[in-house]
Protein backbone atom coordinates (compact mmCIF):
# COMPACT_ATOMS: atom_id res chain seq x y z
CA UNK A 1 0.00 0.00 0.00
CA UNK A 2 1.10 3.05 -0.89
CA UNK A 3 0.38 5.01 2.32
CA UNK A 4 2.40 2.76 3.90
CA UNK A 5 5.21 3.14 2.13
CA UNK A 6 4.46 6.46 2.77
CA UNK A 7 4.91 6.61 6.17
CA UNK A 8 8.09 4.55 6.21
CA UNK A 9 9.96 6.19 4.15
CA UNK A 10 8.39 10.22 4.76
CA UNK A 11 9.81 11.19 7.63
CA UNK A 12 10.66 14.71 9.24
CA UNK A 13 14.30 13.53 9.35
CA UNK A 14 14.44 12.50 5.78
CA UNK A 15 12.53 15.32 3.81
CA UNK A 16 14.14 18.29 5.47
CA UNK A 17 17.34 17.36 3.89
CA UNK A 18 14.72 18.14 0.09
CA UNK A 19 15.12 21.33 -0.81
CA UNK A 20 11.48 21.95 -1.79
CA UNK A 21 10.30 19.95 1.20
CA UNK A 22 12.29 23.09 3.16
CA UNK A 23 11.08 25.82 0.73
CA UNK A 24 7.40 24.28 1.56
CA UNK A 25 7.94 23.27 5.10
CA UNK A 26 9.24 27.14 5.74
CA UNK A 27 6.42 28.51 3.52
CA UNK A 28 4.34 26.51 5.88
CA UNK A 29 5.98 27.15 9.50
CA UNK A 30 5.46 31.83 8.14
CA UNK A 31 2.29 31.47 7.39
CA UNK A 32 1.75 29.81 11.03
CA UNK A 33 3.96 32.82 12.40
CA UNK A 34 5.84 29.95 13.99
CA UNK A 35 9.29 29.78 11.97
CA UNK A 36 11.74 30.73 14.60
CA UNK A 37 12.68 26.99 15.40
CA UNK A 38 13.38 27.07 11.71
CA UNK A 39 15.47 29.61 11.18
CA UNK A 40 17.43 29.40 14.77
CA UNK A 41 18.36 26.41 13.03
CA UNK A 42 19.61 28.15 9.81
CA UNK A 43 21.28 30.86 11.38
CA UNK A 44 23.22 28.70 13.73
CA UNK A 45 23.99 26.17 10.35
CA UNK A 46 26.09 29.73 9.34
CA UNK A 47 27.68 30.48 12.49
CA UNK A 48 28.99 26.87 12.52
CA UNK A 49 30.38 27.75 9.49
CA UNK A 50 32.09 30.87 10.34
CA UNK A 51 33.77 29.48 12.77
CA UNK A 52 35.46 26.20 10.80
CA UNK A 53 36.14 28.99 7.97
CA UNK A 54 38.41 30.87 10.38
CA UNK A 55 35.68 33.89 10.34
CA UNK A 56 36.39 34.33 14.45
CA UNK A 57 35.21 38.19 15.06
CA UNK A 58 31.97 37.98 13.02
CA UNK A 59 31.36 34.58 14.48
CA UNK A 60 31.26 35.93 17.91
CA UNK A 61 28.87 38.83 16.83
CA UNK A 62 26.47 36.14 15.14
CA UNK A 63 26.51 34.06 18.57
CA UNK A 64 26.15 37.46 20.32
CA UNK A 65 23.14 37.93 17.60
CA UNK A 66 21.91 34.55 17.94
CA UNK A 67 21.56 34.90 21.78
CA UNK A 68 19.97 38.25 21.49
CA UNK A 69 17.09 37.35 19.03
CA UNK A 70 16.24 33.53 20.08
CA UNK A 71 17.42 33.21 23.61
CA UNK A 72 17.08 36.35 25.90
CA UNK A 73 12.98 37.00 27.16
CA UNK A 74 13.82 40.52 25.22
CA UNK A 75 14.18 38.69 21.74
CA UNK A 76 12.05 39.48 18.70
CA UNK A 77 12.03 35.58 17.61
CA UNK A 78 12.25 34.17 21.07
CA UNK A 79 12.43 29.98 21.18
CA UNK A 80 9.95 28.53 23.16
CA UNK A 81 12.84 26.75 25.50
CA UNK A 82 13.32 25.59 29.77
CA UNK A 83 14.83 28.67 31.00
CA UNK A 84 17.65 25.97 32.23
CA UNK A 85 18.67 25.74 28.86
CA UNK A 86 18.73 29.41 28.59
CA UNK A 87 20.22 30.43 31.48
CA UNK A 88 23.00 27.51 30.10
CA UNK A 89 23.68 29.33 27.62
CA UNK A 90 24.03 32.80 28.97
CA UNK A 91 26.64 31.38 31.28
CA UNK A 92 28.69 29.99 29.19
CA UNK A 93 29.02 33.00 26.92
CA UNK A 94 29.36 35.26 30.04
CA UNK A 95 32.43 32.84 31.07
CA UNK A 96 34.16 33.28 28.15
CA UNK A 97 33.74 36.70 27.15
CA UNK A 98 34.53 35.34 23.37
CA UNK A 99 33.88 33.11 20.98
CA UNK A 100 31.70 29.63 23.21
CA UNK A 101 31.95 26.44 22.73
CA UNK A 102 30.91 24.88 19.43
CA UNK A 103 28.14 23.00 20.73
CA UNK A 104 26.52 26.07 23.30
CA UNK A 105 23.13 26.02 21.22
CA UNK A 106 23.28 22.23 20.29
CA UNK A 107 20.59 21.42 23.03
CA UNK A 108 18.24 24.18 21.69
CA UNK A 109 18.94 22.40 18.38
CA UNK A 110 17.78 19.48 19.13
CA UNK A 111 15.11 20.76 20.87
CA UNK A 112 13.77 22.70 17.92
CA UNK A 113 14.49 19.78 15.35
CA UNK A 114 11.95 17.76 18.30
CA UNK A 115 9.45 20.88 18.14
CA UNK A 116 9.42 20.81 14.59
CA UNK A 117 8.98 16.91 14.00
CA UNK A 118 6.31 16.20 16.81
CA UNK A 119 4.46 19.86 16.65
CA UNK A 120 4.46 21.03 13.28
CA UNK A 121 5.24 18.69 10.95
CA UNK A 122 1.83 16.99 11.16
CA UNK A 123 0.19 20.33 11.29
CA UNK A 124 1.77 20.57 7.70
CA UNK A 125 1.05 17.50 6.55
CA UNK A 126 -2.29 18.40 6.66
CA UNK A 127 -1.99 21.65 5.27
CA UNK A 128 -2.48 22.76 1.23
CA UNK A 129 1.06 23.79 1.06
CA UNK A 130 2.02 20.13 1.85
CA UNK A 131 -0.40 19.11 -0.87
CA UNK A 132 0.75 21.42 -3.51
CA UNK A 133 4.44 20.33 -2.41
CA UNK A 134 3.28 16.28 -3.32
CA UNK A 135 1.64 17.93 -6.19
CA UNK A 136 5.05 19.19 -7.72
CA UNK A 137 6.74 16.15 -6.53
CA UNK A 138 4.23 14.39 -9.19
CA UNK A 139 4.82 17.00 -11.99
CA UNK A 140 8.42 17.66 -11.64
CA UNK A 141 10.21 14.66 -10.64
CA UNK A 142 14.03 14.60 -9.89
CA UNK A 143 15.82 14.82 -13.40
CA UNK A 144 18.52 12.93 -11.93
CA UNK A 145 18.71 10.40 -8.78
CA UNK A 146 21.46 10.39 -6.39
CA UNK A 147 22.87 7.00 -5.73
CA UNK A 148 24.84 8.25 -2.54
CA UNK A 149 21.31 9.43 -1.10
CA UNK A 150 18.84 6.01 -1.10
CA UNK A 151 16.85 7.30 1.83
CA UNK A 152 16.05 10.40 0.18
CA UNK A 153 15.39 8.50 -3.18
CA UNK A 154 12.69 6.24 -1.42
CA UNK A 155 11.17 9.47 0.14
CA UNK A 156 10.81 11.18 -3.11
CA UNK A 157 9.14 7.72 -4.87
CA UNK A 158 7.04 7.36 -1.95
CA UNK A 159 6.12 10.85 -1.92
CA UNK A 160 5.31 10.69 -5.90
CA UNK A 161 3.36 7.45 -5.36
CA UNK A 162 1.31 8.83 -2.65
CA UNK A 163 0.58 12.01 -4.24
CA UNK A 164 -0.80 10.18 -7.62
CA UNK A 165 -2.63 8.49 -5.23
CA UNK A 166 -4.35 12.01 -3.93
CA UNK A 167 -4.88 13.16 -7.15
CA UNK A 168 -7.03 9.89 -7.79
CA UNK A 169 -8.79 10.03 -5.04
CA UNK A 170 -9.93 14.34 -5.31
CA UNK A 171 -10.34 13.49 -8.92
CA UNK A 172 -13.27 10.71 -7.85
Amino acid sequence: DSFVEFQQYLEYDTLSSDIGFATSFKQFLSSQYCEEEWTFIEEVEQWKRMRKDGFVEQAYERQRSLIGQYILVTGKKELNIPQRMKDNILNEHEENKDLSSISIFDEVITTSHTQLKEEKFPLFMASDIFYNFLKRKQEFPDQQEDEENKKQTRANLALRRLSVRITNLIKS
